[in-house]
């Protein structure tokens, strides 16, 4: 039983380490998205990896009465995830 109890531990810590490798991989991607605040509409990629796991992030910026409204989609490994955020400028 103590080789059974092992290679399930072996399998779930595999797991997390899959899990959070891609998470980071999407957090990667996700903060790299380059967007110019002097510019009313724009659209962005950008790619993250991290231990072998890879991510992809698309996101759109529109910029209103200096607000810029962003929207995110993150997604690698099959994991998705999504952001949405505004910030203000003066």
């Amino acid at each position: 039983m103590t080789n059974v109890e092992n290679r399930l531990n072996s399998l779930t810590n595999d797991f997390k380490g899959y899990s959070y490798s891609a998470a980071a991989a999407m957090g990667i991607a996700a903060s790299s998205l380059p967007f110019d605040p002097n510019k009313q509409k724009q659209v962005a990629v950008a790619v993250g990896s991290v231990s072998g796991q890879s991510a992809l992030a698309i996101g759109l910026a529109i910029n209103r009465n200096k607000v810029q409204y962003q929207a995110k989609i993150i997604t690698g490994n099959k994991m998705t995830g999504a952001g949405a955020g505004a910030n203000w400028s003066w």
